[in-house]
């Protein structure tokens, strides 16, 4: 076929540019102008069109997320997926090398039970993309059992493959299996994690002893040691896969806490009035008694220091409302009682601090003429300070 161009068109397909050229043909990128999609066509050397053929019906026998997509074939060409990325590198994170490893796998498997060998699996035919992952490509030189309608193009004492990546019976000529590209899936896998080409003999082992174990199994030089299936591999290397702990979301906790708050709100917004009536005189009562208590202490200790420094006057006498004249102090003594039967020792009146307390708080002449009022208002002046007032 004839070399393309850019802007050629090969039946309803528009060349747009080359992605690349090897051995066996050239590939393209293009765009269907029927379904204005962007494909990639792959075109092929006279001398290889039996084997082009092949690589069309391998792929047509396969659906897998993992492997490239056959749309149409044409005399000498192949339209496939177009697949944007880059190919397969390391050295990876172990984390990225087994994950990458389990889709290489999962295609190989899909591979193995049609009845399809790769028989070139490589970096350069694994592509690396944003979206799905892993993209097996280049079934050029796959192999279809025998029993599935075709027969192997390889001859006997032929080699075919990538030097790098053959497996031992490769290079003898042997037709190959499943177990040729376990062999193969060895190598990459090793080149994942050390980015270097791995060699039968002198291949320094890798830090990760159970990957170490998996790449050793699968070189073996005899392919009844191998593992036999890509799938026994994939059980195999679930057991090396780090397990990353996952941190605990915080939201949660802060929507619980607003949760908390929003409803501890609402309810002291519609709380009844009963019950706020009930939570006031249960606490608010004691802590308003309490202030007082501690007022009327600290006003009694500062009218019982002006009384003892001498800067308190008695009041003059007042009258009434109803226009009588009464002392001050006689309006505090108790009815029935008179000054005559009481004991000297007895309290009969009140001193000018106890009758501002009396007038302002509203307490009884009972109170006042009690000895507690004195120990809890404050203290008792001496006795040489006017003990004609406050006793009688």
């Amino acid at each position: 076929m004839a070399t393309l161009t850019p802007g050629q068109r090969l039946g309803p397909y528009e060349i747009l540019a080359q992605i690349g050229a090897g051995g066996m043909g050239e590939v393209w990128k293009a765009r269907d102008t029927r379904l204005d999609r962007v494909l990639a066509i792959k075109t092929s050397k006279a001398e290889f069109s039996e084997r082009f053929a092949r690589e069309a019906k391998a792929i047509a026998a396969l659906n897998h997320p993992h492997i490239c997509q056959l749309y149409d074939v044409g005399p000498d060409y192949l339209v496939m997926e177009y697949v944007e990325g880059s190919p397969l590198k390391g050295p990876l994170p172990m984390e990225k090398a087994v994950e990458y490893a389990g889709q290489i796998l999962g295609a190989l498997d899909a591979a193995h039970r049609k009845g399809i060998t790769h028989r070139d699996l490589k970096p350069a035919n694994i592509m690396v993309t944003k979206q799905h992952g892993i993209k097996l490509l280049d079934f050029g030189l796959a192999r279809i059992a025998a029993g599935s309608g075709d027969s192997t193009l390889t001859q006997p004492g032929e080699k075919m493959g990538t030097p790098a990546y053959m497996a031992p019976e490769q290079w003898e000529g042997k037709p190959g299996d499943a177990r040729t590209d376990i062999y193969c899936f060895g190598c990459v896998l090793y080149e994942m994690l050390t980015g270097k080409r791995a060699a039968q003999e002198g291949r320094p082992p890798v830090k990760w002893p159970p990957l170490e174990g998996v790449i050793a199994t699968c070189m073996k030089t005899d392919p009844e040691e191998r593992w036999q299936s890509a799938r026994d591999i994939r059980e195999a290397m679930t057991l090396p896969t780090p397990s990353v702990p996952k941190q605990r979301p915080l939201w949660p906790w802060i929507a619980a806490a607003g949760v908390f708050a929003v409803l501890a709100a609402a309810a002291w917004l519609f709380r009844s009035p009963a019950a706020t009536e009930r939570s006031y005189r249960r606490t608010g009562g004691r802590w308003r008694l309490l202030g007082k208590l501690r007022a009327r202490r600290i006003s009694g200790c500062v009218l019982w220091t002006t009384r003892w420094r001498g800067g308190w006057t008695e009041p003059a006498r007042h009258t009434a409302s109803h226009g009588r004249r009464m002392d001050a102090s006689s309006r505090f003594r108790r009815r029935g009682s008179s000054d005559e039967s009481r004991s000297p020792r007895e309290p009969c009146g009140t001193s000018a601090w106890q009758r501002m307390f009396a007038g302002s708080r509203g307490i009884k002449a009972e109170r006042l003429s009690s000895p507690n009022f004195l120990r809890v208002y404050g203290k008792s002046p001496p006795m040489e300070v006017s003990p004609q007032r406050w006793w009688c």
